[in-house]
């Protein structure tokens, strides 16, 4: 197997809007995760408002010195259009638009000896790009990426992470203030 090259790192992650409340064994399993070099095809699965977009940039963020080419996030929550992701996630990716090559020619050219990190964000609602990821992770055998959804893809390769609810307090036998302000639960509503 060829070695990966070496380049710069670069990133593009939001600023996150609050700190992480307790997701840390979630971001040290998904860690784990994606760092397997065997799985490079990691869905973060939940309901909406759970805190998939908050724990993929945190993941993102912790592991972006283990990608040589970087991390890069795509916001995909405007788009309603399967067809938009190429041109979005190139978009994203700074690729020059060319009227001689179509976007995912473009996307798999610029990504074929790429080590990068890819967190697509919302996919739930382009789930019929789902095909564009296969394609990107058939044509870039360095290229792992972290999708947040509310369902899976449903594509060969794909790990599914269940993302759940913060724990939080016992209803029928209350804790102290102190114990209850030890709650992730508690602790986020603060």
């Amino acid at each position: 197997a060829p070695s990966a090259p070496v380049k710069r790192r670069q990133a593009n992650l939001p600023a996150p809007p609050t700190s992480l409340i307790g997701r840390e064994q979630d971001v040290a399993a998904l860690r784990r995760s994606i760092a397997n070099k065997s799985i490079r095809l990691l869905t973060l699965v939940g309901p909406p408002g759970i805190g998939k977009t908050r724990l993929a940039l945190q993941v993102a963020e912790e592991s972006s010195e283990d990608f040589e080419d970087g991390v890069r996030f795509v916001a995909l929550a405007t788009i309603q259009d399967p067809a938009l992701v190429a041109t979005t996630i190139a978009q994203a990716l700074d690729i020059k638009e060319s009227r001689d090559q179509p976007p995912m020619a473009r996307l798999r050219d610029a990504l074929r000896d790429r080590h990068t990190l890819l967190v697509l964000d919302n996919f739930e609602q382009v789930l019929g790009a789902a095909t564009v990821v296969a394609e990107l992770l058939a044509a870039a055998p360095w290229l792992h990426v972290l999708i947040t959804s509310r369902s899976v893809l449903h594509i060969y390769g794909e790990h599914e992470y269940a993302v759940l609810p913060l724990a939080s307090p016992n209803v029928g036998r209350l804790p102290g203030l102190e114990e209850l302000a030890q709650v992730a639960a508690v602790q986020l509503f603060t």
